[in-house]
């Protein structure tokens, strides 16, 4: 089987390669310049930066489970990538999305290497019970959805071919009976 690249995956790696860096790079600024469980006003009613480190998945299910998330994420990034790969029905929907995810997984899964946890910082202002998130939760929220509507829609965003008319006149069938006569 010979696997064919196009521009459209050189795009989706070099995005995914600066949505890590904006992951990885928002974490160690917020955490830095915050420190740990300090709340602070981003925009008022809006967003609040809360900086925690957290050992486990969304809504801390999985705690202390590091080296089960890693292999799970790995497990997703492996079928993910085969999963890309081998697809033939690739359009603007699964190439976005595509970055999204592995933009996701990649940053949260640096930080469980390396950390032995996520860090976390953003914070809903109005709704302060739901968790504390990061870039790579928002990158997967985002990824999740768009893949979705790729699934539900797979050619919503194929080209369609263009119709090709040609007006042609006939002749009518008086002008034959008129010469006939």
């Amino acid at each position: 089987m010979k696997v064919k690249f196009t521009k459209y995956d050189l795009i989706v790696v070099i995005g995914l390669v600066l949505l890590v860096a904006i992951d990885l790079t928002t974490k160690t600024i917020f955490e830095g310049s915050f420190g740990l469980y300090n709340l602070v006003t981003a925009i008022p009613y809006l967003f609040n930066i809360f900086c925690i480190h957290n050992t486990g998945a969304s809504y801390g299910i999985f705690q202390n489970s590091r080296w089960l998330l890693v292999c799970v994420t790995l497990l997703f990034i492996i079928v993910f990538i085969v999963y890309y790969v081998l697809n033939k029905n690739k359009n603007p929907l699964f190439y976005i999305s595509s970055a999204l995810l592995m933009a996701g997984a990649i940053g949260n899964l640096m930080d469980r290497l390396i950390f032995g946890y996520v860090r976390d910082f953003i914070q809903f202002a109005f709704w302060t019970k739901f968790p504390v998130f990061n870039f790579a939760d928002v990158f997967i929220t985002f990824g999740v959805i768009i893949f979705a509507i790729y699934i539900l829609f797979p050619n919503a965003f194929k080209k369609k071919p263009k119709k090709f008319v040609i007006n042609v006149e006939l002749p009518q069938d008086d002008d034959k009976e008129k010469g006939e006569k």
